[in-house]
């Protein structure tokens, strides 16, 4: 076969994929999940806007001139927060799903004999399968960023400028990373597994650890978490002096950091939430300021992706692919 077979490979799976119904709709209803959040944002801050203005024309109307000492400010890409977490919990067990399910159904067909029968390399086989994955996310994402643009435009009566679109397209790219990563890690355990139900139940225990355990045992920590809206804001400590108070406790500040910083959801988070400006000491701030400052969480998600694929590739070896299952 020729040195492209694991192109082939993967236009086959790409096929299969559109015409899978569950595929379809497992896709299909992860972006509406996420696009609907992002209405839902959209329209409460159109209506901030409104009352806003309402409020501007009725001192204007009353003759006044003064303008309010604490005008709000409005950003629009800070709507996207409930689209993002979704993403990035609800997206990665999909995720698994998917990427388990690419090998799982060639197992259950019994086609992985038909193919390694040929003059091809077990590692082509990951390699098109990854390929298809990798095409899939780049797919939705590249549709998750143009909803945002739309119902941001549409529905949240926002102006987007031109740098906006740069953060949603960077955004996009990333999500499309940490997606791709998980699939590579549900292919990498249904080729590892001898027993299907034994890799989907580590990769959901995995999904659990990761994405829902680790964070929240970093979040608990934070002592700014264990008041709404924030203990230093509760208590009207300026940055400095948050920075100089927090000083005194760096050595537990740090072992949270090495808690949350094992989860790769949340090196996710703390990028997309800077380049969106959800994060406040990021807000308005320029690109060069925020990768300047991101840089490491960045290649850490794109470092686990690469990771899951030279994993899912090793694991795809002639001998675990066509081992029967045990009894």
């Amino acid at each position: 076969m020729s040195s492209m077979a694991w192109w082939v490979i993967g236009k086959k799976d790409l096929r299969d994929m559109r015409r899978s119904g569950l595929f379809v709709a497992l896709l299909a209803g992860l972006c509406a999940l996420i696009l609907a959040s992002i209405v839902v944002s959209a329209v409460a801050f159109h209506a901030q806007v409104a009352d806003y203005q309402h409020y501007l024309d009725a001192l204007k109307q009353a003759g006044s001139t003064a303008t309010p000492a604490n005008a709000p400010e409005f950003y629009p890409l800070q709507q996207l927060i409930g689209g993002i977490e979704y993403l990035e919990i609800i997206g990665a067990l999909l995720a698994i799903v998917i990427g388990y399910g690419i090998i799982t159904k060639e197992k259950s067909r019994g086609t992985l004999l038909l193919l390694l029968s040929r003059p091809l390399r077990s590692k082509d086989i990951a390699i098109g399968k990854l390929t298809a994955l990798a095409i899939t996310w780049a797919v939705f994402s590249c549709c998750i960023g143009f909803g945002m643009v739309a119902i941001l435009l549409l529905i949240g009566g926002a102006h987007i400028s031109g740098i906006d679109y740069v953060r949603i397209i960077e955004t996009a790219a990333l999500a499309a990373v940490y997606l791709f990563f998980w699939s590579a890690v549900g292919l990498g355990l249904a080729a590892w597994a001898k027993q299907p139900s034994t890799a989907l139940i580590v990769g959901l225990m995995l999904w659990l650890v990761v994405v829902l355990v680790l964070p929240q045992i970093g979040d608990t920590m934070d002592p700014d978490n264990q008041v709404p809206g924030g203990l230093f804001n509760s208590l009207q400590i300026a940055r400095p002096q948050q920075h100089d108070i927090m000083a005194h406790f760096s050595g537990y500040e740090n072992g949270r950091n090495y808690v949350e910083s094992a989860s790769v959801e949340k090196h996710f988070e703390r990028s997309t939430f800077g380049f969106t400006g959800i994060k406040p000491i990021y807000n308005q701030q320029s690109l060069g300021y925020v990768f300047a400052h991101l840089w490491g969480n960045i290649v850490t998600v794109c470092a686990w992706a690469l990771g899951g694929t030279l994993w899912a590739i090793w694991q795809c070896n002639k001998k675990r692919l066509l081992r029967k299952e045990s009894i």
